[in-house]
Protein backbone atom coordinates (compact mmCIF):
# COMPACT_ATOMS: atom_id res chain seq x y z
CA UNK A 1 0.00 0.00 0.00
CA UNK A 2 1.11 3.37 -1.38
CA UNK A 3 1.83 5.80 1.85
CA UNK A 4 -0.35 8.83 1.51
CA UNK A 5 2.26 11.09 2.42
CA UNK A 6 3.79 10.70 -0.96
CA UNK A 7 1.05 12.37 -2.81
CA UNK A 8 0.11 14.25 0.05
CA UNK A 9 -2.41 14.96 3.27
CA UNK A 10 -4.62 18.08 4.05
CA UNK A 11 -3.53 19.27 7.42
CA UNK A 12 -5.48 21.73 9.32
CA UNK A 13 -3.51 22.46 12.52
CA UNK A 14 -4.77 24.48 15.25
CA UNK A 15 -5.30 28.25 13.69
CA UNK A 16 -3.74 27.48 10.56
CA UNK A 17 -4.74 25.80 7.83
CA UNK A 18 -2.19 24.23 4.85
CA UNK A 19 -3.22 22.65 1.75
CA UNK A 20 -0.53 19.51 2.33
CA UNK A 21 1.86 17.87 4.37
CA UNK A 22 3.85 15.72 2.29
CA UNK A 23 7.50 13.55 1.61
CA UNK A 24 10.33 15.64 -0.28
CA UNK A 25 9.86 14.53 -3.58
CA UNK A 26 12.86 12.98 -5.37
CA UNK A 27 13.74 16.60 -7.40
CA UNK A 28 14.13 18.14 -4.13
CA UNK A 29 16.24 15.44 -2.24
CA UNK A 30 18.40 15.92 -5.76
CA UNK A 31 18.55 19.71 -5.40
CA UNK A 32 19.16 19.14 -2.16
CA UNK A 33 22.37 16.88 -2.94
CA UNK A 34 23.46 19.92 -5.10
CA UNK A 35 23.43 22.55 -2.95
CA UNK A 36 25.06 21.07 -0.53
CA UNK A 37 27.90 19.76 -2.12
CA UNK A 38 28.22 23.21 -3.94
CA UNK A 39 28.36 24.88 -0.46
CA UNK A 40 29.92 22.60 2.21
CA UNK A 41 32.94 20.24 2.22
CA UNK A 42 34.41 18.05 4.92
CA UNK A 43 32.88 17.89 8.43
CA UNK A 44 29.64 20.30 7.00
CA UNK A 45 29.57 18.27 4.11
CA UNK A 46 29.38 15.14 6.02
CA UNK A 47 26.51 16.12 8.73
CA UNK A 48 24.26 17.18 5.62
CA UNK A 49 24.80 14.73 3.33
CA UNK A 50 22.53 11.85 5.10
CA UNK A 51 19.69 12.55 2.47
CA UNK A 52 18.65 10.72 -0.43
CA UNK A 53 15.82 8.90 -2.17
CA UNK A 54 14.54 5.18 -2.31
CA UNK A 55 13.38 4.74 -6.08
CA UNK A 56 11.99 1.45 -4.79
CA UNK A 57 9.46 2.90 -2.27
CA UNK A 58 9.31 6.48 -4.10
CA UNK A 59 9.76 7.84 -0.83
CA UNK A 60 12.95 10.11 1.14
CA UNK A 61 15.29 8.61 3.52
CA UNK A 62 17.46 9.85 6.52
CA UNK A 63 16.75 12.85 8.23
CA UNK A 64 19.02 14.56 11.26
CA UNK A 65 18.27 18.51 12.40
CA UNK A 66 21.04 20.05 10.24
CA UNK A 67 19.26 18.61 7.53
CA UNK A 68 15.86 20.02 8.21
CA UNK A 69 17.69 23.31 9.19
CA UNK A 70 19.67 23.49 5.89
CA UNK A 71 16.49 22.56 3.89
CA UNK A 72 14.55 26.03 5.30
CA UNK A 73 17.79 28.27 4.35
CA UNK A 74 17.19 26.21 0.40
CA UNK A 75 13.79 27.38 0.59
CA UNK A 76 11.69 24.36 1.84
CA UNK A 77 9.46 24.41 4.96
CA UNK A 78 9.56 21.31 6.75
CA UNK A 79 6.35 20.32 8.74
CA UNK A 80 6.19 22.12 12.42
CA UNK A 81 5.14 20.89 15.36
CA UNK A 82 1.62 21.48 14.81
CA UNK A 83 1.53 19.98 11.79
CA UNK A 84 2.69 16.11 12.77
CA UNK A 85 1.07 16.60 15.74
CA UNK A 86 -1.94 17.20 13.71
CA UNK A 87 -0.85 13.96 11.55
CA UNK A 88 -0.39 12.05 14.32
CA UNK A 89 -3.93 12.68 15.61
CA UNK A 90 -5.82 12.57 12.22
CA UNK A 91 -3.59 10.04 10.27
CA UNK A 92 -1.23 8.04 12.37
CA UNK A 93 -0.38 5.28 10.34
CA UNK A 94 1.18 7.81 7.51
CA UNK A 95 3.81 8.44 10.26
CA UNK A 96 4.51 4.76 11.89
CA UNK A 97 7.17 2.58 10.71
CA UNK A 98 9.50 5.61 10.36
CA UNK A 99 11.04 8.47 12.51
CA UNK A 100 10.41 12.04 11.80
CA UNK A 101 12.73 14.93 13.49
CA UNK A 102 10.88 17.99 14.99
CA UNK A 103 11.84 21.29 14.38
CA UNK A 104 13.01 21.47 17.83
CA UNK A 105 16.13 21.39 20.03
CA UNK A 106 16.18 20.14 23.66
CA UNK A 107 18.93 21.68 26.25
CA UNK A 108 19.20 20.04 29.33
CA UNK A 109 22.47 21.70 30.73
CA UNK A 110 25.09 23.94 29.95
CA UNK A 111 27.59 21.67 29.02
CA UNK A 112 27.40 18.15 27.36
CA UNK A 113 29.42 15.09 28.05
CA UNK A 114 28.80 14.26 24.35
CA UNK A 115 32.11 16.84 24.01
CA UNK A 116 30.95 17.73 20.72
CA UNK A 117 28.01 19.27 21.22
CA UNK A 118 29.40 21.99 23.53
CA UNK A 119 30.40 24.37 20.66
CA UNK A 120 26.52 24.15 19.27
CA UNK A 121 25.44 24.72 23.12
CA UNK A 122 27.67 27.76 24.04
CA UNK A 123 26.29 29.31 20.44
CA UNK A 124 23.00 28.74 21.51
CA UNK A 125 23.25 29.83 24.85
CA UNK A 126 24.89 32.83 24.15
CA UNK A 127 21.94 33.62 21.76
CA UNK A 128 19.35 32.77 24.36
CA UNK A 129 20.42 34.14 27.02
CA UNK A 130 18.40 31.50 29.18
CA UNK A 131 19.75 30.15 32.20
CA UNK A 132 16.99 28.32 33.31
CA UNK A 133 17.19 24.57 31.92
CA UNK A 134 15.13 22.66 30.13
CA UNK A 135 15.13 24.81 27.33
CA UNK A 136 13.08 24.35 23.92
CA UNK A 137 14.19 25.68 21.03
CA UNK A 138 11.74 25.48 17.65
CA UNK A 139 11.06 26.62 14.83
CA UNK A 140 14.08 27.43 11.86
CA UNK A 141 17.61 27.75 12.96
CA UNK A 142 20.13 28.92 10.23
CA UNK A 143 23.43 26.58 9.90
CA UNK A 144 26.65 28.22 9.51
CA UNK A 145 29.97 26.96 8.60
CA UNK A 146 32.10 25.98 11.72
CA UNK A 147 35.37 24.59 12.65
CA UNK A 148 34.11 22.01 15.02
CA UNK A 149 33.34 18.28 15.10
CA UNK A 150 29.62 18.72 13.15
CA UNK A 151 31.45 21.57 11.22
CA UNK A 152 28.16 23.49 11.61
CA UNK A 153 27.07 26.27 14.23
CA UNK A 154 23.33 27.20 14.12
CA UNK A 155 22.10 30.44 14.37
CA UNK A 156 18.74 31.90 16.20
CA UNK A 157 16.63 33.41 13.38
CA UNK A 158 13.24 35.70 14.09
CA UNK A 159 11.16 33.34 13.82
CA UNK A 160 12.75 31.17 16.18
CA UNK A 161 10.90 30.32 19.70
CA UNK A 162 12.93 29.57 22.88
CA UNK A 163 11.17 28.46 26.19
CA UNK A 164 12.02 27.38 29.49
CA UNK A 165 10.23 23.71 29.36
CA UNK A 166 10.15 21.83 32.51
CA UNK A 167 8.23 18.98 31.22
CA UNK A 168 11.14 18.03 29.12
CA UNK A 169 13.42 17.28 32.04
CA UNK A 170 14.84 13.84 32.50
CA UNK A 171 12.54 13.01 35.39
CA UNK A 172 9.82 12.93 32.90
CA UNK A 173 11.50 10.14 31.51
CA UNK A 174 9.39 7.08 30.25
CA UNK A 175 5.69 9.16 31.17
CA UNK A 176 2.92 8.91 29.11
CA UNK A 177 0.71 11.51 27.22
CA UNK A 178 -1.44 11.74 24.59
CA UNK A 179 -0.68 15.32 23.01
CA UNK A 180 1.58 18.15 22.97
CA UNK A 181 0.33 21.81 24.11
CA UNK A 182 0.63 25.02 22.39
CA UNK A 183 4.28 25.27 23.49
CA UNK A 184 5.00 21.72 21.50
CA UNK A 185 5.70 19.70 25.10
CA UNK A 186 4.01 16.73 26.28
CA UNK A 187 0.69 16.95 28.17
CA UNK A 188 1.60 13.91 30.99
CA UNK A 189 -1.22 11.93 32.54
CA UNK A 190 -0.72 10.89 35.86
CA UNK A 191 -1.50 7.14 36.19
CA UNK A 192 -5.38 8.19 37.75
CA UNK A 193 -6.13 10.08 34.66
CA UNK A 194 -4.56 7.15 32.75
CA UNK A 195 -6.85 4.76 34.20
CA UNK A 196 -9.71 6.68 33.63
CA UNK A 197 -9.02 6.20 29.98
CA UNK A 198 -11.63 4.93 27.17
CA UNK A 199 -9.72 1.47 25.47
CA UNK A 200 -9.92 4.04 22.39
CA UNK A 201 -7.81 6.25 24.37
CA UNK A 202 -5.67 4.34 25.94
CA UNK A 203 -4.89 2.95 22.96
CA UNK A 204 -3.88 6.28 21.73
CA UNK A 205 -1.57 6.62 24.53
CA UNK A 206 3.02 7.81 24.05
CA UNK A 207 5.67 8.02 25.93
CA UNK A 208 8.29 10.42 26.44
CA UNK A 209 12.27 9.21 26.55
CA UNK A 210 14.95 12.07 27.36
CA UNK A 211 18.65 12.33 28.18
CA UNK A 212 20.06 13.19 31.60
CA UNK A 213 22.14 16.41 30.01
CA UNK A 214 23.35 18.42 27.04
CA UNK A 215 21.71 18.61 23.92
CA UNK A 216 19.31 16.45 22.00
CA UNK A 217 16.26 17.09 19.53
CA UNK A 218 12.81 15.99 19.27
CA UNK A 219 11.79 13.74 16.96
CA UNK A 220 8.59 10.74 16.31
CA UNK A 221 9.95 7.55 16.64
CA UNK A 222 7.75 4.75 14.43
CA UNK A 223 5.63 4.37 17.46
CA UNK A 224 4.79 7.92 17.31
CA UNK A 225 6.55 7.85 21.07
CA UNK A 226 8.07 11.41 21.56
CA UNK A 227 12.01 10.88 21.94
CA UNK A 228 14.82 13.65 23.23
CA UNK A 229 17.68 10.96 24.34
CA UNK A 230 20.18 11.18 20.70
CA UNK A 231 23.60 12.94 21.57
CA UNK A 232 25.16 12.81 18.72
CA UNK A 233 22.94 15.52 16.25
CA UNK A 234 24.13 14.45 12.94
CA UNK A 235 22.56 10.84 13.68
CA UNK A 236 20.34 9.17 11.09
CA UNK A 237 19.31 5.95 9.42
CA UNK A 238 17.15 4.91 6.35
CA UNK A 239 14.17 5.10 8.63
CA UNK A 240 13.69 8.69 8.59
CA UNK A 241 11.49 10.38 7.05
CA UNK A 242 11.58 14.57 5.89
CA UNK A 243 8.19 15.85 6.25
CA UNK A 244 7.58 19.20 4.37
CA UNK A 245 4.42 21.66 4.54
CA UNK A 246 3.37 22.26 0.71
CA UNK A 247 1.67 25.38 0.30
CA UNK A 248 0.47 27.20 -2.72
CA UNK A 249 2.76 29.81 -3.45
CA UNK A 250 5.84 27.92 -1.55
CA UNK A 251 9.07 28.80 -2.67
CA UNK A 252 11.17 25.82 -4.22
CA UNK A 253 14.64 25.49 -4.86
Amino acid sequence: MTNPLIVGIPVIPKGIVLPKARYLSKAQVQAYQERIRADYKDNALRSLNVLSFNEQTQEPQGSNPFVLYELIRQGITPASIATLESLVETNPEALREHYEDYLALVLRTPEDSYERNNSIIAGLLNQAKKTKFPVLISGPLKPVKANNDYGLNLKLTDQTTVINAPELAYENNGRRFIKLDERGVPIFLSDEEISQLSKEERNKLRTFYARQEGLSWLYLDRYLDLYSYRDNLVDSISDGRVVVESAAGAKKI
